[in-house]
Formats: C-alpha cells, sequence, structure tokens
C-alpha cells in the first residue's frame, strides 16, 4: 500500500511540474508574439520562420532547457530580433 501512495505523490508532482511548465511556455510564446508586433513588418515573415516557427510549443514543453532566450536561440537571433526584452518582460 505504501507503494501506492509513493506512486501516486510522484504522478501527482510530475502533473503538478508540467501544468506549471506550460504555464511558464505558453507566458514566453506570448511575449515571442508581443515582440513580432513590435518589430514592424519589414522583418516579420523572418522573424516568424527563424524565431517562432523553430521550436513547436510541445517541445518547448517538454523539454528540459530554462524558459530563456539565451537556451533557445543563437546570440546573433538575441541581438538582432532583441529577445532580450522578451526575457525582460517575463
Amino acid at each position: 500500500m505504501k507503494r501506492f501512495y509513493i506512486v501516486l505523490f510522484l504522478l501527482v508532482g510530475l502533473c503538478y511540474y508540467f501544468l506549471w511548465r506550460n504555464n511558464q511556455v505558453f507566458a514566453y510564446r506570448n511575449q515571442l508574439f508581443v515582440q513580432r508586433l513590435w518589430m514592424g513588418y519589414d522583418i516579420h515573415q523572418e522573424y516568424i520562420d527563424s524565431i517562432e516557427h523553430r521550436y513547436t510549443y510541445m517541445e518547448m514543453v517538454f523539454s528540459f532547457k530554462p524558459i530563456k532566450s539565451r537556451y533557445w536561440y543563437t546570440e546573433e537571433e538575441i541581438k538582432k530580433y532583441q529577445l532580450n526584452l522578451v526575457d525582460e518582460a517575463m
């Protein structure tokens, strides 16, 4: 019976972690969308292709990388698209 409660506790903890992670990924991707709106039309399609569509939502949820731009994108992309502002907004 003890094993049942240990497994149950671990499953509840795992579910809580993925709910929290889902919330973090949603907030980060929402900030990426807001950043795109502020950038203007000239860089719009390039930004969508190279930043927003590089990783899927589920890849970000189930990854163990922290939700910070420096872990997901290169330094050149962070400077070009000002992704450091996304991290500051979170």
